[in-house]
């Protein structure tokens, strides 16, 4: 394995039943939230560590993503996953991902757009202020910054939801792995069975807090599906994923 260099993170696993559906394919949930423990580690790795962020009342979220899926991940496979971070734009963090399968094959590449908000005011901050800068590493591999999700024209179909408290993560709002639930849920099981995410973009616009009843709608065109969550402040959540056969 190469040296992991700062900013940079790398961990291998063996895929549980516990990260896995009914159809014994990895959950989109448990792989952001096997992303996101990648992406705390490299910013550890770089020196950015609880002390300079959390400790002095900042929280780290992500306010959008894009993914592309070569297939699922499926169970007792073993995966290794790499972090690294981009070249910072502005007050945004990207991070960088990789999966490999065990013959070292690509699986998923990824990129996510982090930014560091107030605890307090639940506002965004300017890391100069802070004096937080992580620098970026060059790869030639990675993918550029995410575009909007994509709107569909159609009859959406409608989910609605009241938030509980297991929904929700450090940062006291809903986790984004939560948001990959809902959505799960509304593929429904005949999308899973024959289906996987071989792509999806997600834009995070406000928090979700506990108690809020938020709804959320799903248009369809053929394998491409479009996402928009909405509650009563108003939108807060946009998606769109293309479906690829298993």
């Amino acid at each position: 394995m190469p040296e992991v260099r700062s900013g940079e993170a790398q961990r291998t696993f063996r895929v549980l039943s516990s990260y896995t559906d009914c159809y014994r394919n990895m959950k989109l949930s448990v792989l952001l939230r096997m992303l996101q423990e990648s992406a705390i580690e490299g910013t550890e790795n770089a020196g950015v560590t609880r002390e300079y962020t959390l400790d002095k009342g900042l929280l780290w979220v992500v306010s959008s993503l894009h993914f592309i899926m070569k297939r699922p991940v499926h169970y007792d496979e073993t995966i290794t996953i790499t972090s690294w971070p981009g070249e910072m734009r502005h007050v945004f963090f990207p991070r960088h991902f990789m999966i490999e399968d065990a013959e070292h094959d690509v699986i998923m590449q990824g990129i996510e757009l982090w930014l560091l908000m107030d605890a307090q005011k639940r506002v965004m901050v300017n890391p100069k202020a802070w004096d937080i800068s992580i620098p970026g590493i060059v790869k030639g591999n990675e993918l550029p910054f995410p575009a909007a999700p994509k709107r569909l024209e159609g009859n959406p179909d409608a989910f609605t939801h009241e938030v509980s408290y297991s929904e929700l993560d450090l940062n006291g709002h809903v986790n984004n792995s939560v948001y990959m639930n809902w959505i799960d849920d509304m593929l429904g099981k005949q999308f899973h069975e024959t289906h996987f995410v071989s792509e999806i973009t997600a834009a995070f616009h406000q928090e979700v807090h506990d108690g809020e009843v938020i709804t959320l709608e799903e248009t369809q065109q053929d394998d491409d599906y479009a996402f928009l969550g909405t509650a009563e402040k108003g939108k807060f959540f946009q998606a769109s994923l293309h479906g690829s056969r298993i």
